[in-house]
């Protein structure tokens, strides 16, 4: 097993105990407290990382436009996600934001030009199939934070098609500071007249939110680094397996049939828009 797959698969386990602790925290803590404090250490690590490098803490004006939207609206997909491991199941919120690579592929058709074949329109029809079975069991009041956590990985596509385009024009630390700069100060605003003080117990949970997120964060981005996303992108499903087996244990909820089956679309959504080039790839290293 190569470093890059082991970072994946760390990256998965790590966005799985952030959903965790996120669900733990909001007991108490507001959504926005939480996304404040989940976002303070990624700011001073891209803060740290520009100064010694001595880089410029701008961007190049013809950037400006693309670091915006990576900005804003990667913020609104972790407003989404956060409220969705809130309301809904454990399970349901993780699977819901880890259909995210088939809206990125569905979206780089219209922005990106790139040509759309056939697995990835299955993986896309597979994906939406398990969603709606993932969501009827939630029931009426699961609806709404369901959309929301559909828009949050919808939202979290548009955020890494920019990343893409960024590609060569900016430096990751660059990215990385503005976009947790901006969860900050919009997070921030917030905070006046809802901010909690946290009990001993709640500061625990704080802190690892932001660590487990910022690990995982980290850990992605050097995966995708030292190895393509069609080699390495399935095994972030890891995930999609680890949040039921955590979701019955820490909050005892329930594995219904229809879940298991929504699951199961979505892990087969994944190995065609994966796993066929997962396949590929190792087939000519042979």
């Amino acid at each position: 097993m190569n470093r890059a797959v082991r970072l994946m698969l760390f990256s998965s386990i790590m966005h799985s105990f952030l959903g965790v602790f996120v669900k733990l925290g909001a007991v108490e803590i507001p959504l926005m407290e939480q996304i404040f404090f989940r976002n303070i250490p990624l700011l001073l690590y891209g803060y740290v990382r520009l100064r010694k490098s001595k880089a410029s803490l701008l961007p190049k004006k013809s950037n400006a436009f693309l670091i915006f939207i990576r900005a804003v609206v990667g913020f609104s997909s972790m407003v989404g996600l956060f409220y969705a491991n809130a309301k809904l199941d454990l399970s349901v919120a993780q699977v819901l934001y880890r259909t995210s690579p088939m809206w990125i592929g569905l979206l780089a058709v219209f922005l990106l030009k790139e040509s759309y074949d056939r697995n990835k329109f299955i993986a896309l029809l597979l994906a939406f199939i398990g969603t709606l079975l993932i969501l009827r069991p939630q029931g009426y009041l699961g609806i709404v934070p369901g959309i929301i956590g559909l828009y949050s990985a919808l939202a979290v596509s548009v955020a890494y098609i920019s990343i893409h385009l960024l590609q060569d024009r900016e430096s990751p630390d660059l990215i990385l500071f503005w976009f947790a700069l901006s969860c900050v100060v919009l997070s921030a605003a917030f905070l006046p007249g809802s901010f909690v003080l946290p009990s001993t117990k709640q500061w625990i949970y704080l802190f690892l939110v932001a660590l487990t997120g910022g690990l995982g964060q980290w850990s992605v981005t050097i995966a995708y680094q030292l190895a393509p996303a069609g080699e390495i992108g399935i095994y972030d499903y890891f995930g999609v397996l680890l949040s039921p087996l955590l979701g019955r244990f820490i909050f005892s909820e329930n594995i219904s049939l229809m879940k298991i089956l929504g699951i199961g679309f979505i892990l087969l959504a994944a190995w065609f828009h994966h796993g066929k080039k997962f396949l590929a790839k190792n087939k000519d290293r042979r």
